[in-house]
């Protein structure tokens, strides 16, 4: 039985009132999936398109049809097993993660298609390269941008607390870091300090170089040594259920995992090359800190995990409401926490600044 807060009601509401042709923009963990199923078992629609973007999201979705025991033809597939299809036809369109969509290798799959309505889900519809804006030549509105706070107020998430934790560069790192600063502000302006630009002059061996600067600037950024000390101190100091470690790649995500082992601390690790036994374990209680790469900014559900911590990041705000979104399944009386660890006086304080916008709740220390 599907049982739905308000908030959730008059999004299918406005949904219906958009003549069933638009997107639910509301926080991760506010229960989007159960909106769109709830669409589904109260309609006449029989032919039925779910697109994903992971194979773990393919998992979430038809473990909750097989809960509600909808007696519907859904499918279920991730959008890079059917992006080159053409002339298919489906009662409803239902996109998660909706933004991934509407990329410039994905979005020629909705025009070349039938759907006779569409729902998209997501908790940003706003992409970097400004492609939401082929919503309108597929007639679809943006509604319900619900806030946090609202999605609390009505008990859909877990209140929440975001604490930015910053450290410094080693002496040798920040010689490097100047190097690389030093170049790109040199010669980032020859491309309008427009990166796009860069990307599309790669002939050019200054934008090439560029390109090589901004990674090693990255690298250095997210894997500073005293980031780890800070993490130490985190899972020392802090009182938590279950803890989620973020990071940007596999081979950073086994250093913490390494460095976690040497300080005695037990952890499982979760990425593209790994299985599934760490996420059994974290859910079953045999461990209660799971590393992990981006596998898990979507469509994961443990309500008892109440801390993130941050190692790296990238300066999208999708991405940090996405991973908060992962502490705050609701749980009486639960107060979550999310961690950034980021490098002061830096560009990564102000990619954090930037990814920060419209979030409430933070504290700076």
């Amino acid at each position: 039985m599907i049982i739905l807060k308000p908030l959730q009601t008059q999004s299918i509401n406005d949904w219906k009132s958009n003549n069933k042709r638009s997107v639910i923009v509301l926080p991760t963990g506010s229960g989007k999936t159960i909106i769109a199923l709830d669409i589904v078992k109260n309609s006449q629609y029989n032919n039925i398109l779910v697109l994903v973007n992971t194979n773990h999201l393919i998992t979430h979705w038809k473990t909750h049809i097989e809960k509600y025991n909808l007696n519907k033809k859904i499918e279920v597939k991730t959008i890079q097993s059917v992006y080159k299809q053409t002339n298919l036809n489906y009662d409803l369109l239902i996109g998660d993660e909706a933004h991934r969509l509407l990329s410039p290798e994905y979005s020629n799959f909705l025009f070349k298609n039938n759907f006779k309505d569409i729902l998209f889900l997501t908790c940003d519809i706003t992409r970097y390269d400004g492609r939401e804006t082929l919503l309108k030549n597929l007639n679809i509105e943006i509604i319900n941008k619900v806030t946090h706070q609202q999605a609390i107020n009505e008990k859909l998430l877990s209140d929440f607390k975001i604490i930015n934790y910053g450290t410094i560069l080693s002496e040798g790192e920040q010689i490097k870091y100047s190097q690389y600063q030093k170049f790109i502000l040199a010669n980032f302006k020859k491309f309008k300090y427009n990166f796009n630009m860069v990307k599309t002059m790669l002939y050019d061996p200054i934008a090439q170089e560029l390109i090589r600067k901004f990674n090693l600037r990255k690298q250095l950024l997210s894997t500073s040594v005293s980031k780890f000390y800070i993490l130490l101190k985190i899972l020392k100091e802090e009182r938590y259920n279950k803890c989620i470690i973020f990071t940007e790649n596999i081979d950073y995500a086994e250093s913490v995992k390494d460095f976690l082992l040497f300080n005695k601390i037990d952890s499982g690790i979760y990425h593209s090359k790994t299985n599934d036994s760490a996420i059994i374990d974290f859910r079953s209680n045999k461990i209660n800190i799971l590393i992990t790469v981006k596998a898990l900014d979507e469509g994961f559900d443990i309500p008892s995990a109440d801390m993130g911590i941050i190692m790296a990041s990238t300066q999208q705000h999708r991405q940090t409401v996405q991973r908060l979104g992962r502490l705050l399944r609701y749980q009486e009386g639960k107060e979550a926490k999310l961690f950034n660890i980021y490098i002061k006086k830096t560009k990564e304080e102000s990619w954090l600044n930037t990814r920060l916008k419209g979030l409430k709740n933070i504290i700076w220390r």
